[in-house]
């Protein structure tokens, strides 16, 4: 029976290219629909990776300080959990780099540099968000030598909140494009299956099985999704991944292969939802045409 299925599925492909073209075609389509809505999730977390690593926090220290003080809290703020980094900038370098910004040097106005020695804090961007920073900021703000804390808290809030948005956005978009994507394999199946009213009609007179008439339609259209995985997977790799480095300058290769195995099994699943339904309404039942 199965070798019948296999044979009849091959059968009804060459006897309707046409439609197997549209159906791979649709098919196709509708898994890069699903694609992009998840290469968009990761673009998205790029992004907010990228503006993650611009936050900076500086810290001023009281200039009373002596080099051990400043070695010993330097190792304290650098044993907290959400700090990468700590880069520590003495007066003097503090001075050389307000000459090089502003192009003129105080130190003939003042006898004494005013400037005062800091820490740079850099943060790990899996880890950073307002309330880690807020409670950061308060932790600091507790610890002897420290004279003031500061870092650009509209900044930092607008790109929490602008993250929220684009992951909502994301979550819209990519819903409606996967929703889409069902509806025109549906509605393809539905439309090829009508359009071969006339084949079943002719099955059923010759005593054809119900199983007989559904499983070529299902087998036909798993071919379809599987044909389809690959073209959409080969169409991401060569035309897909290399847009997206040039315009984002993000390695997008290395999502590659999680890609892949989606595209793969989105458009088996996507087949199978578009012919199982369109199957299913088939009855023994012969109808008039």
């Amino acid at each position: 029976m199965i070798r019948y299925y296999i044979t009849e599925t091959f059968s009804s492909i060459k006897r309707a290219k046409l439609a197997a073209f549209f159906t791979t075609f649709t098919i196709t389509i509708a898994i890069m629909l699903g694609a992009a809505s998840l290469s968009m999730f990761f673009i998205s977390e790029e992004i907010g990776e990228i503006l993650k690593s611009k936050i900076r926090m500086t810290i001023f220290l009281e200039p009373e300080l002596a080099e051990n003080e400043v070695t010993n809290l330097r190792s304290l703020i650098e044993k907290d959990s959400t700090v990468l980094s700590v880069q520590f900038l003495s007066r003097e370098e503090a001075r050389e780099q307000f000459i090089k910004e502003t192009g003129e040097d105080f130190s003939s106005i003042l006898e004494n540099n005013p400037l005062p020695q800091s820490f740079t804090v850099i943060f790990r961007k899996e880890m950073i968000s307002s309330q880690t920073l807020d409670r950061f900021v308060k932790d600091c703000a507790k610890i002897e030598g420290v004279d003031e804390i500061n870092y650009d808290y509209d900044f930092v809030i607008n790109i929490f909140n602008f993250l929220d948005k684009i992951k909502l956005v994301v979550v819209i978009i990519s819903t409606a494009l996967i929703l889409l994507g069902f509806y025109l394999v549906y509605s393809t199946g539905r439309l090829i299956t009508d359009s071969r009213r006339e084949q079943y009609r002719n099955m059923k007179l010759a005593g054809a099985s119900l199983s007989a008439i559904r499983m070529p339609v299902i087998f036909s259209s798993l071919i379809f999704g599987i044909i389809a995985s690959a073209l959409s997977i080969l169409f991401y790799y060569f035309i897909v991944i290399p847009v997206i480095h040039m315009v984002f300058q993000i390695d997008f290769g290395r999502y590659f292969n999680f890609i892949a195995m989606f595209n793969f099994f989105l458009g088996v699943i996507l087949s199978l939802a578009g012919s199982i339904p369109a199957a299913g309404k088939q009855t023994l039942e012969i109808k008039n045409l």
